[in-house]
């Protein structure tokens, strides 16, 4: 089950552009199948823990991707090839139906970040 967050995720690609995602922080990994609606999008798995010392929660992103058709994501076929999203704990989205801007942002974060991959 997803929980819609207020917050919203900054994430800088390596032109300098900041992209905002939208924030869902879910239980489990497989929470995540079937809970949004068949669009396109860019999405961000991470993992958000606490910050005790600056008492503020903390984002580490740990996987970027795009596709065609946001419902039909499956984490359990993704972390077969991305082991460390079993650590991943929330998502962030943005929602882009246009196939060659997702591919723009996809790409613009992974060469800045270093991680994912287009589906």
């Amino acid at each position: 089950m997803l929980k819609k967050l207020k917050s919203l995720l900054s994430v800088f690609g390596a032109s300098g552009f900041r992209y905002s995602f939208s924030l869902f922080l879910f239980d489990k990994v497989n929470g995540v199948e079937d809970a949004f609606p068949d669009e396109g999008a860019v999405f961000l798995f991470a993992r958000r823990t606490f910050d005790f010392l600056r008492m503020r929660f903390a984002y580490e992103p740990i996987y970027c991707g795009g596709t065609k058709d946001l419902s039909a994501l499956s984490v359990g076929k993704l972390s077969k090839h991305v082991p460390t999203l079993v650590a991943a704990n929330c998502i962030g989205v943005i929602y882009e139906a246009d196939v060659r801007k997702r591919n723009r942002v996809v790409g613009d974060i992974v060469r800045r970040k270093n991680f994912g991959v287009n589906l």
